[in-house]
């Protein structure tokens, strides 16, 4: 990898349909080097799915392919995904405990914004995934 600040993935292109690959990321051997691989869940299993636009006619089922992200992305990625999570859990047990609710009530409440948050994120899905679009090369 020669720009530190990418993150770099390989991946097997299962299918392609209407400008987008369907990409399976393969082991990601690679991943022992990297800064954020604690955080990152492309290192926790060797089958994640990611669909990418790509040009029609530049690239054909069974190729192996590089998907590169920048560190923003990936940082903003972890940000969107478990630094909101915690800070919106913790304050509202702290909201919840200061108005007085049991602490068992104001654990479950806590704990019911995350279906709710993660349920908006899903929502939103369409206007995020614009954030975080993999770039793909031939390897």
């Amino acid at each position: 990898m020669a720009n530190s600040s990418i993150i770099a993935h390989q991946g097997l292109i299962r299918s392609i349909k209407n400008g987008k690959a369907e990409i399976s990321l393969l082991d990601a051997s690679g991943c022992s080097s990297c800064a954020i691989k604690s955080s990152c869940g492309a290192s926790n299993t060797a089958d994640k799915i990611v669909e990418v636009p790509i040009p029609i006619g530049t690239f054909s089922v069974g190729e192996i392919v590089a998907l590169e992200m920048t560190y923003k992305q990936g940082f903003t990625a972890l940000f969107w995904a478990y630094i909101i999570p915690f800070v919106l859990v913790i304050a509202t047990l702290v909201t919840s405990v200061q108005l007085g609710l049991p602490e068992s009530q104001s654990a479950v409440i806590s704990l019911a914004v995350l279906p709710v948050y993660y349920l908006l994120l899903h929502l939103l899905n369409a206007l995020l995934s614009k954030q975080f679009q993999f770039k793909i090369k031939k390897t």
